[in-house]
């Protein structure tokens, strides 16, 4: 693999360097950002699997929302169960529920029937070269109204959250599987790390489904922010990444029930997923960085 730490650094010293230079931009958490907008990472995930070695990044809970999102579920209490934290400020307080979030779009979109997950493996079995192996999370229909708080939202049948990735497409060349993510909104510090690594999951994922080998992983962020409060955990993390002396990127080892399948096949395979299908091996972060989460 490329070295992900450099290539997340390079943008990450950007960051910390307007922060320096630059005055804050008010946002709506309250806390304050500074941005760089359009920002692209390419890196090379045939041999490896994408994991900062920086900073610890949550496997786990990176596997857990990867399988929430599969099964199309949208309510916080199955993460909770499992001890995923990303939604915990999110979620209706009384319900859990999150609205019709990321996975009710990938295998119901608009509350259709379209099923995002159905289509892109089909194309990407029986038509490799089309230019259509795409999906989104997006749909205008159910973003949040930004006048109402997360509870209102949720209530009125709207997604707590407007997705921040929300396109990816994939293309099949010389047998390899690669993949490009666009993600609007990109914390960087909290956010990113776990995008790219799941990402890669998504990458590996259906490459085994699929019949193909992992190939190339680029992921594309538009408003790539900072908060105020992260400038000094991301020092650390730079710091970090210029004492690794041995890049050595982990491995990913998919359980023997994830192979090559047909469609139907794949859709049930995919609602007996669980963390302990995708074994991440010899991953040695330096440490532990610590960030706030902006709500």
């Amino acid at each position: 693999m490329s070295n992900l730490d450099l290539e997340y650094c390079r943008v990450l010293e950007e960051l910390v360097k307007k922060s320096e230079t630059a005055p804050m931009i008010q946002d709506r958490t309250g806390v304050g950002i500074w941005k760089i907008f359009g920002n692209m990472i390419r890196i090379d995930i045939s041999e490896s699997f994408p994991m900062l070695l920086s900073r610890r990044v949550p496997w786990k809970s990176v596997v857990n929302e990867f399988i929430f999102f599969l099964n199309g579920l949208t309510n916080n209490n199955w993460l909770r169960e499992r001890n995923c934290k990303y939604w915990e400020e999110f979620a209706h307080p009384e319900t859990g529920e999150l609205g019709p979030v990321y996975g009710a779009q990938l295998r119901n979109f608009n509350n259709q029937g379209v099923d995002q997950l159905a289509l892109l493996i089909d194309g990407l079995q029986n038509r490799p070269n089309s230019r259509r192996h795409m999906f989104t999370y997006l749909n205008p229909a159910v973003a949040p109204d930004e006048t109402k708080n997360h509870k209102e939202n949720i209530e009125n049948g709207r997604a707590v959250l407007p997705p921040c990735h929300l396109l990816y497409q994939f293309n099949v060349e010389d047998g390899k599987l690669s993949g490009l993510l666009y993600q609007r909104s990109a914390d960087f510090c909290i956010g990113s790390p776990s995008n790219i690594s799941q990402m890669g999951l998504w990458i590996h994922f259906l490459a085994r489904v699929c019949g193909y080998k992992p190939g190339e992983l680029v992921y594309v962020t538009g408003d790539t922010h900072i908060y105020g409060n992260h400038i000094g955990g991301a020092k650390e993390v730079i710091h970090n990444a210029h004492l690794i002396s041995n890049i050595s990127y982990p491995q990913l080892r998919l359980d023997s029930q994830i192979s090559k399948c047909n469609v139907a096949e794949a859709l049930g395979m995919v609602s007996k997923l669980n963390e302990g299908m995708f074994v991440l091996e010899d991953y040695n972060p330096i440490g532990v960085v610590k960030f706030p989460l902006a709500v």
